[in-house]
């Protein structure tokens, strides 16, 4: 089955599909871009999130700004950033990654900071990951960093089956090599924690809790097939059974590696939205069991050539962008 690249046919191929993505826009960074890849507003800053009444928030490696539509800085938080700014289901609190140091003067070993606030910048919770190794008896990521998080998200409401730990108002957060944790609504204990059996070392992106209980993430390196070939997959955990209940693998496996970063969202039962470091976006038909459409034109930023990329959306912002015309 040949690959659709026209938006019209892509949004018409199912009733759900076109409900949910028909108003959205692609959200790389800090940059918008429509379904035919055309840029239409680029942001200041790193990771964005944007707001229905023209406001938006906007990290960088130094701080977090809460920009009004007529950009105004409204708040800042001071520090480190990294790899997401997230918001919790009812877009109420802020959650990021940020830095603290084992040392006064900084120059020792790096551990992640998480950090939840509120949308008036007030800090809800703030959490040092060193407390969490403890708890799960790991040594570190590398001798100068403790933890590489890469993502950090509000549990939704499950309105599957899915274990004790998985309730709404937990927290789940990914570190690189060291494991996935799922942590308690304070962020103070560890509820569970869990390397993914199938990716070598743990290199993973993007961990989330969808709705029906299950986890979804790319899986950056997939543990190595008999032919010793590393490649990159989309997976789906049942966290009850441990069963991969859906697995996007390229074919020929090899096709497909993003050694590093890489974003997941799932749309519907059907489609599936995943972001390649520098390739582009695509968009995977469960039911057709292909790819649907895809975008190189969310990588190319400023130039001809192509830019990394963390993770790639969609998310409708139309009533956001009515005041930014």
């Amino acid at each position: 089955m040949r690959i659709i690249y026209s938006v019209a046919l892509l949004l018409l191929m199912t009733d759900v599909f076109a409900m949910d993505l028909k108003n959205t826009h692609l959200v790389n960074g800090c940059s918008v871009f429509n379904w035919d890849g055309e840029k239409v507003k680029s942001f200041p800053g790193s990771f964005c999130q944007f707001f229905d009444d023209g406001s938006f928030l906007s990290g960088t490696i130094d701080s977090l700004k809460y920009m009004t539509k007529d950009s105004e800085i409204k708040w800042e938080y001071k520090g480190h950033i990294h790899h997401q700014v997230n918001l919790s289901p009812d877009l109420e609190r802020i959650m990021f990654m940020s830095s603290d140091y084992n040392s006064p003067d900084k120059g020792g070993s790096r551990v992640d900071q998480l950090v939840v606030l509120s949308r008036d910048g007030k800090v809800l919770l703030r959490q040092s990951a060193a407390d969490w190794m403890k708890q799960v008896n790991q040594e570190g990521y590398t001798k100068h960093e403790m933890t590489h998080f890469n993502s950090f998200y509000e549990i939704p409401e499950i309105k599957g089956k899915a274990p004790d730990y998985i309730k709404q108002g937990n927290y789940i957060a990914n570190s690189s090599t060291v494991g996935t944790f799922i942590l308690s609504a304070d962020l103070k204990k560890v509820l569970h924690f869990r390397k993914i059996h199938t990716s070598h070392k743990h290199q993973i992106h993007d961990v989330q809790i969808l709705t029906n209980g299950r986890m979804i993430y790319f899986n950056n390196s997939h543990t190595p097939t008999s032919n010793n070939v590393y490649f990159s997959t989309i997976e789906e955990m049942d966290l009850l059974t441990n069963r991969i209940e859906f697995e996007f693998r390229a074919n020929p496996e090899a096709a497909f590696f993003s050694r590093y970063c890489g974003g997941v969202q799932k749309i519907d039962e059907d489609i599936i939205l995943f972001s390649h470091m520098l390739t582009g976006t695509y968009v995977y038909s469960r039911k057709m069991k292909t790819i649907v459409n895809y975008l190189y034109q969310t990588h190319v930023l400023d130039s001809p050539s192509f830019s990394p990329s963390q993770q790639v959306k969609a998310v409708d912002v139309r009533a956001f962008m009515s005041h930014w015309k």
